[in-house]
């Protein structure tokens, strides 16, 4: 098991000097982390998110062989940004979520 710090792997999103979201890894001590990220609404639509996480996992790429993430199927919006970052849906999952994995 790993020991990285969670600092490390904290990320604000500002925008023209505002905080308007964050990405962070969850239990990034274990084999399976997870990426959880969000934008403030007015923000949405913009690339943002999806240029945000691109630049993120490059950044960690070196600590992890792999990140995974947990979506509601309806998050449209989130799903991209996971598929335009190389993440592809696996067969797993709760009802009403879908789970996603790249490899790093």
């Amino acid at each position: 098991m790993k020991n990285i710090s969670f600092q490390k792997h904290f990320h604000r999103i500002i925008v023209d000097g505002k905080e308007v979201g964050y990405i962070q890894i969850l239990s990034y001590n274990s084999d399976y982390p997870q990426i959880e990220y969000n934008l403030d609404d007015e923000y949405h639509n913009k690339g943002i998110m999806t240029r945000e996480v691109k630049n993120y996992l490059e950044a960690i790429k070196n600590d992890y062989k792999v990140i995974t993430a947990v979506v509601k199927e309806n998050n449209l919006a989130s799903i991209r940004v996971l598929i335009k970052n190389g993440f592809i849906q696996i067969p797993f999952g709760k009802a009403g979520y879908k789970i996603y994995l790249k490899m790093l």
